[in-house]
This record gives C-alpha cells, structure tokens and sequence, in this order.
C-alpha cells in the first residue's frame, strides 16, 4: 500500500510543487485547498483533493488520521497567522497522539527570521542567531511548536524565494516589464536566497524518506546558491522581456512589506545536503532567465 501524505495548501505555488512531487515518487497524496475549482487540476497530477479551510480541521481530520506525513504550506486567511497555523499543529498534534506511531509534520517556515543586514552580505545557516522582525515573531512561535512536539515528528522547511512554473515571487518582474512599470520597493543592493520550485519540492521530499532521527526536531534552508542582486534580477527580466525603460526603486517604508523589503541574506544549505542528500539542480533565476520567463508566460491567461 502506498504510503498516504496529506498537504495543505496544494493549489499554491509551494503546496502543489510538493504535493505533485510526492505523487510522482508514488505516494498516495490528498491536497488541501479551499477552491472546488482547483479540483480538476489536482486530479490531473494524481491529487486527491480535499475542499476546506486550515481554520476548519473538520474538513480534513479524517485525513490526517489516515496520513503518516503532514506537510503544512497554506496560508490561512481567517484567523491571524499564528493562529490558523496553531489549529493545524494542534490538529496533527491531537491526532499523532492517538495513533500506533507518530506522523511526520513538515512546516514551511521562511528566511525573514534571519533579519539579514543590506550593508552586511551574510550566509545564515539554521543555527544562526535571529534577528526576528516583531511581526514576526508568530512564525517563530510555531516553528518551536512543531520542532518541539512531543505527539509527532516535526521538522521545519525554510524555503527561498520560489522561481520555476508560473513564476511565484519572480514573475513579477516580467509583468511590471511587459507593462513598462519596473517600479521595484526597496534596495536594488540586496540579495535574496531564490530556489527553483521542484528543488524545494525534492527537499520535502528527502524529509519524508531520510531516517527519522535526521529529520526529528531539525530546521532545513532550501536555496540555490546563487548570489544575485535585486538589481541583476531585474535587469535580466528587463532584458529578457524587451524593456529598455527606467528601473526605478524606491525606498521600502516602515511597515510589515517594508521592512521585509530591505532584508537581505543568502543560505548556507549544508544541513539539507548533509542530513538529506538534497542536491539542487537548477542553478539560478538570471542564469537560465529565457527559460523561466517563457514558461512563466506560457502560465499567463
């Protein structure tokens, strides 16, 4: 029998790129989503879909409940963060206790905890100390809640950000190209970890099949390498599209976008290829740029 993973999430950019990739390596996938007309596309990739809401674990208990692996990559949107996240670990938490062994549940985290400096270019590794924003400090809360569970094994997935596909975070710079509005917030001096879309679905599922004990109480970054500017980043899809116009950035501003705007850092990954075997396989957003945009318009209707 094939092993059962329930992902929430899964009509977004990192829950489907997950969820499709452990229904390729032959696991039994059920994917959360609040959208029935999400379904057929699921069903496509081999995902059973599962109509609900992370705020309403009565639309998906009795799916976890038959689940060995949890993977948690939606955003809520009636509660606050903290606590639409909280009705998740809870929920797996309430029913890993119950169960003849305890499931795996993977939060997806993210790289804004590091609260890395523009003047300073830094690779964070896991153990890195935290410059956590105060609006951020929610998402820290959980991360602990799930490292340090005792009803499941939990592990903690810090992804960069997401190229590949419809374009994520990136595909952005193509449509303000195409509209000849490259009008970009913040420094054009910082760097940001980016990660292909299927790399970071292959490091979810190296989670899933690397010993238990490798994975247990553990916090994985998931980025390609690269090093980037903001302004080489934007000036390849510039370029890319035909743009030949003014790039202008302007300053970020104080509020929760803001601030997260002016970050900059890059990933030390040697966790993730160390404990998992996790071998990225793209190599960066500028470097094949030509590919990326015309699968990200391939994607536009």
């Amino acid at each position: 029998m094939s092993r059962v993973v329930f992902v929430t999430g899964a009509s977004g950019f990192i829950g489907n790129a997950v969820a499709r990739r452990y229904a390729s390596a032959g696991y039994q996938v059920y994917g959360l989503t609040r959208f029935a007309d999400k379904s057929k596309s699921l069903l496509q990739a081999e995902i059973t879909p599962v109509i609900g809401e992370v705020s309403k674990p009565e639309t998906y208990e009795k799916i976890i409940e038959r689940s060995q692996i949890v993977i948690h990559a939606a955003s809520g949107v009636t509660n606050t963060p903290f606590e639409d996240d909280k009705i998740v670990v809870d929920t797996v938490a309430r029913i890993s206790a119950k169960s003849t062994s305890k499931k795996l549940f993977i939060l997806t985290s993210g790289g804004f905890l590091y609260g890395g400096k523009i003047s300073v270019y830094t690779y964070f590794n896991e153990d890195s100390e935290l410059n956590i924003p105060p609006w951020l400090g929610w998402r820290r809360k959980i991360e602990l809640l799930v490292l340090e569970s005792s009803d499941f094994i939990g592990a903690v997935a810090r992804p960069g950000f997401l190229y590949g596909g419809s374009g994520s975070h990136t595909g952005q710079y193509f449509s303000m190209a195409e509209e000849k509005k490259l009008v970009i917030r913040g420094s054009p001096d910082k760097k940001w970890p980016y990660i292909h879309a299927d790399d970071l679905a292959e490091g979810y599922l190296l989670i899933a099949e690397a010993p238990r004990s490798n994975v247990k109480g553990e916090i994985f970054n998931f980025g390609d390498g690269t090093k980037s500017t903001l302004k080489e980043v934007v000036l390849a899809a510039a370029k890319t599209v035909g743009y030949n116009g003014d790039i202008t950035y302007f300053p970020a501003g104080n509020d929760f976008w803001g601030i997260n705007a002016e970050q900059s850092c890059l990933f030390d990954c040697n966790k993730a290829r160390k404990l998992l075997g996790w071998v990225p396989k793209h190599f960066g957003f500028v470097e094949d740029i030509g590919r990326y945009y015309a699968t990200w318009k391939a994607h536009q209707k």
